[in-house]
């Protein structure tokens, strides 16, 4: 039988499409997390940069900094969460706390957004996929053909029962986590080359280096995905419980992860030596530490890793899309009604993971002729499609949805002030919770999205299509909400039930 119910706000005579109840427990909301925000790519990717061009041996106290301002986020985002118990995420905070035009404002922008750092990572899965065939088994395999084969098998990932998906990603988690652990192990016990230094966890050292902003800013890119917790707040089993502690979860285990990692990275090359070390070696900077410290075992399983890793990140942000998409769709407003339908049987977004599917590959596709259609996009990977993958799609793509999320994270820490301010809500109100700790993440925010603009040829390369990725993200999300204010003008019905499906209410605490 489907499994539809009425649902909280929705009109008592209707009934609306429910994702599968009870399906999610604490580790598999927290396995879809961490998975989203793929802490590997973060230490192999982020970290070199961080310290090559940032904050230099600050980079682990830009994790702490960061740390603490995500934090205080993460406070009111489970002050909404407790009130408003939906798929939506910021769609559904945003609407009830600001406005419905900005709440579809920031639904759309996040279901394009994760959808576009879903790209990203098949352009990483592809770019590292492509040279590890070739040093393994010394053949050439296209990097569309193995981005292509991870989004194929990510919709069928998502089609099915979301509980294969976290044991799919439990297993490669946990391979993830357990060789970070013994690389990071080996280096703090042989003590590097200059022993193991406290200079890279002084908080002063966070905005030291040549270009400490960028640092920091490299530091909070690198958490991005653990804000999809509330996404799956319908399908667990006690969300009211689950869905705070998993957020506080995540943002501190992602945080140590990397922390330890990039701490490691500074001992094991040494604190007057790793900005040149890293500076030269980059992505292989982490690499080449567990060959140096474990073995060349160590650094071969890496680079089957790194890949394992992306495909965790694709199929965890190709659930998000879904869950996104099909939030939207069932209130019948702007999305085929259709894709707001669930599974019979396993109770998943299904057609919302086949039109993500389709979107994902209409992006690859309509790259790839911009790139052969563009002489600037071939020089600026060396005229070579392979690396492309990784400097422009991996980066350019991953950029934009860094640039959403980043909005929806202040505008939805602004919504939880207002929302606990309303006469009907004053009495959930805290001066910790829903006021000093959000404002404090909203300023935070803010200060990263500024750091983002501000040094963005530096993070996404001196080319115009990449200055034009934040007017872009502007621009999407200002049609998104004048298609809202049309909404409210000819559709004044469709634009009320914007933001109220939802599965729990501030009225059912």
């Amino acid at each position: 039988m489907q499994p539809t119910s009425a649902v909280s706000d929705a009109p008592s005579s209707e009934k609306v499409h429910r994702l599968k109840p009870g399906t999610l427990g604490l580790t598999g909301i927290l396995l879809l997390a961490f998975s989203s925000a793929a802490p590997l790519v973060g230490c192999l990717g982020n970290i070199p940069l961080a310290v090559a061009y940032g904050n230099g041996i600050g980079a682990p106290a830009g994790f702490i900094v960061a740390a603490i301002i995500l934090m205080c986020f993460a406070v009111g985002y489970v002050a909404m969460t407790r009130r408003l118990s939906s798929t939506g995420g910021f769609y559904t905070f945003i609407s009830r706390g600001l406005s419905k035009s900005l709440g579809l404002a920031a639904g759309l922008s996040s279901m394009l957004g994760y959808l576009c750092v879903e790209v990203a990572v098949l352009g990483a899965i592809g770019y590292f996929g492509a040279s590890t065939f070739e040093s393994t088994f010394h053949i050439q395999v296209p990097w569309l053909v193995t981005a292509g084969v991870a989004l194929v098998l990510a919709a069928v990932g998502s089609y099915f029962d979301v509980k294969l998906s976290t044991r799919v990603l439990g297993v490669l988690f946990l391979a993830e986590i357990v060789m970070l652990g013994i690389v990071n192990a080996a280096i703090f016990f042989q003590g590097g080359p200059q022993g193991v230094s406290l200079a890279p966890i002084n908080p002063i050292n966070a905005f030291g280096g040549i270009a400490p902003g960028i640092g920091i800013f490299f530091a909070f890119w690198s958490w991005l995905g653990f804000e999809v917790v509330p996404n799956y707040a319908e399908e667990s089993k006690n969300p009211r419980r689950l869905v705070p502690l998993a957020t506080y979860l995540s943002v501190l285990g992602i945080g140590l992860i990397l922390f330890v990692t990039a701490w490691a990275t500074i001992t094991g090359f040494g604190v007057d030596n790793v900005i040149a070390e890293t500076t030269k070696q980059l992505g292989g900077s982490y690499i080449g530490l567990a060959e140096k410290y474990v073995g060349t075992w160590a650094a071969d399983c890496i680079n089957w890793l790194i890949l394992t890793g992306c495909f965790a990140s694709i199929l965890a942000l190709h659930q998000t899309v879904s869950r996104y998409v099909y939030a939207i769709a069932r209130e019948k407003v702007l999305l085929p009604a259709s894709l707001g339908h669930t599974h019979p049987r396993y109770g998943s977004p299904h057609r919302a993971a086949v039109a993500t599917f389709a979107g994902a590959a209409f992006i690859l596709a309509a790259f790839t002729a911009f790139y052969f259609a563009a002489p600037s996009a071939q020089t600026f990977a060396s005229g070579d499609f392979t690396t492309a993958a990784y400097s422009e799609v991996f980066g350019w793509f991953a950029i934009a949805c860094t640039f959403w999320v980043m909005l929806n994270q202040i505008l939805c820490s602004v919504a939880t002030i207002r929302y606990h301010r309303l006469p009907e809500h004053r009495e959930y109100s805290h001066w910790w919770r829903t006021l000093v700790a959000p404002g404090i993440g909203a300023v935070g925010l803010t200060g990263a999205l500024y750091l983002l603009w501000s040094n963005l040829t530096t993070l996404g390369g001196d080319i115009i299509w990449v200055t034009l990725i934040p007017w872009f993200c502007v621009g999407w999300f200002a049609l998104s909400f004048l298609v809202a204010l049309w909404l409210r003008t000819k559709r004044p019905v469709a634009y009320e039930r914007l933001g109220k499906v939802l599965s729990t209410s501030a009225g059912d605490a």
